[in-house]
């Protein structure tokens, strides 16, 4: 079964977190029909999320999650909720009960700390004679597996460059200038821990 990050952005103002996440409106929304029906579940604005794609390599960089290898160190362990979320992050992750799983917040002058590091990834899969061949002479694989029926396949390790958190950051760096930035021309880096991320995973 997949797994699936829901990722929310927030920041700080005045002292105070708020939400810093962009809308779109749901085209399938029907305005009268969330008053007829309880089971319901069409919202008439969808969260244009800051970098929701499924990647195994952010998920274990960040919190640990599909971590095959069991030796990358994330960003932080599961930490939960922030205790100072905001109202509507709150209701995303309260809506989800118990198919939400790994709750967990990261700013982003976290993120880049660790990025910073630059350590390197440990991968590891299932991979057939011909790739484990090229592997020893250096070739990285392009794809690989976890489980196949596939014979000859050997479960190998091999370490890659991890640029994993780059794409991440950037948005977030665009997050900053847009929600917190006094002059759009220079970037405040003091302002990389008054904007964060909430997020959790599902199944």
């Amino acid at each position: 079964m997949g797994c699936d990050i829901h990722m929310f952005v927030e920041y700080k103002r005045d002292g105070k977190w708020m939400n810093g996440d962009y809308f779109k409106k749901n085209p399938y929304y029907k305005k009268n029909q969330e008053a007829e029906s309880e089971d319901y579940y069409e919202k008439e604005f969808e969260v244009i999320e800051l970098h929701g794609n499924r990647n195994y390599d952010l998920f274990s960089t960040l919190a640990g999650v599909r971590d095959y290898s069991g030796k990358i160190i994330p960003v932080a362990e599961e930490r939960g909720l922030p205790e100072d979320v905001t109202e509507f992050v709150k209701k995303e992750s309260d809506e989800y009960g118990c198919d939400g799983h790994t709750h967990s917040w990261l700013t982003l002058k976290e993120i880049k700390e660790y990025d910073s590091k630059k350590e390197k990834l440990t991968m590891t899969g299932l991979l057939s004679l011909q790739q484990r061949i090229d592997l020893d002479n250096g070739n990285l694989p392009e794809h690989w597996c976890q489980g196949t029926n596939q014979p000859n396949h050997e479960r190998r390790e091999w370490l890659v460059e991890n640029y994993t958190l780059t794409a991440l950051i950037s948005k977030m760096e665009k997050r900053v200038h847009e929600l917190l930035s006094r002059d759009w021309r220079e970037y405040d880096a003091e302002n990389d821990e008054n904007i964060r991320i909430v997020f959790w995973f599902d199944n």
